[in-house]
């Protein structure tokens, strides 16, 4: 079998079987993008020489640690799936021993919980303002994941009980979350205009609807269509806040309010805290929150008990007391 054909096949087979849209379609650009430097050929030759080559061309390029890992992970990936059925040997393995690279950290911005109500305000421009405003609070407010908000639908609001019923797409399971104050009164404003616009809701219309041109940068309401590039309205609305970055989205929107909970939550003195934003990200470990909102624990302990203060608090306690002492005799 050829390998173009392959990784056609591959991504039928891994959309039959439940996997991600978005695991689908990179595990496709990443062995497309192998394809297209060695060519198309039986899978039963890929060695690993031709993911070194990969490798080499894609490190001169420039391209990161991470986006190079992908690459290997979807090859492996990839490999396994071939060799279950047959189009690669038993042996065959195209990774060979190679590791993958160690990818930094990435420095992750913040929005600044006092911005908040300020990004709220500058939402609310233009004929479309009311529906972003409503979008950038919901993402702020729900710390969900773009492709769970932009799915939301009507009825999945219910403001008597200020609950709002989510899917979490990486779970495949549905999540009902509280609807804080905050919240219910941007929903309350963001619902009136859409009914003044739309006319009586209908529970199966996009809470967050898409809109669709009527004229000359003017755009109206289309309530069965689900917002397509939900990364330009949230550019779009931090860039009026003096935000530089083009590679922005509802991800920022997320892990801001994810930080803001969490240090109002520890200021509290609660002890659950980081428990907590597990439960609001959906994420399986506290050590992938942590990761998330890039947090070292033991770190940040260490840096509060320590900065300023004395590193041995016995010592310093026997000095005060030596002090003290010489002072008593001379007097």
């Amino acid at each position: 079998m050829m390998f173009s054909e392959a990784i056609e096949l591959f991504s039928e087979s891994r959309k039959a079987d439940g996997y991600a849209e978005t695991t689908v379609r990179n595990n496709n650009k990443d062995l497309t993008r192998v394809l297209n430097i060695v060519g198309d050929m039986p899978v039963s030759q890929i060695r690993p020489q031709h993911l070194d080559r990969v490798m080499a061309i894609e490190a001169d390029r420039g391209v990161s640690p991470g986006t190079m890992n992908n690459i290997q992970a979807s090859l492996s990936a990839f490999s396994r799936w071939c060799r279950d059925r047959e189009y690669m040997l038993p042996s065959q393995n195209p990774i060979g021993s190679r590791r993958y690279r160690k990818d930094p950290p990435k420095q992750r911005d913040y929005i600044p919980l006092s911005d908040f109500p300020r990004l709220l305000e500058v939402a609310d421009q233009g004929n479309m303002g009311p529906r972003d405003r409503a979008f950038i609070a919901a993402g702020l407010y729900l710390m969900v994941r773009q492709s769970e908000l932009i799915n939301i639908k009507v009825k999945d609001l219910n403001l008597e009980h200020d609950e709002i019923d989510v899917l979490i797409k990486k779970t495949k399971d549905r999540d009902t979350l509280p609807v804080s104050s905050e919240l219910h009164d941007e929903m309350v404003r963001w619902l009136a205009v859409y009914r003044e616009k739309c006319g009586p809701l209908d529970g199966d219309w996009y809470l967050f609807p898409a809109g669709k041109p009527t004229g000359f940068n003017y755009w109206e309401l289309n309530p069965t269509a689900k917002i397509s590039r939900s990364q330009d309205i949230v550019r779009r609305v931090l860039q009026r806040i003096g935000w530089k970055d083009k590679w922005i989205g509802v991800h920022v929107l997320r892990r801001s309010a994810a930080r803001a909970r969490l240090d109002e939550n520890e200021a509290l003195g609660y002890d659950a805290a980081m428990r907590e934003i597990q439960s609001w990200l959906h994420h399986s470990t506290i050590t992938t929150t942590e990761r998330y909102l890039q947090m070292q624990p033991d770190r940040d302990k260490r840096n509060k008990r320590t900065s300023g203060k004395p590193m041995f608090p016995s010592l310093a306690s026997d000095k005060v007391a030596q002090v003290r002492q010489i002072g008593e005799s001379s007097g």
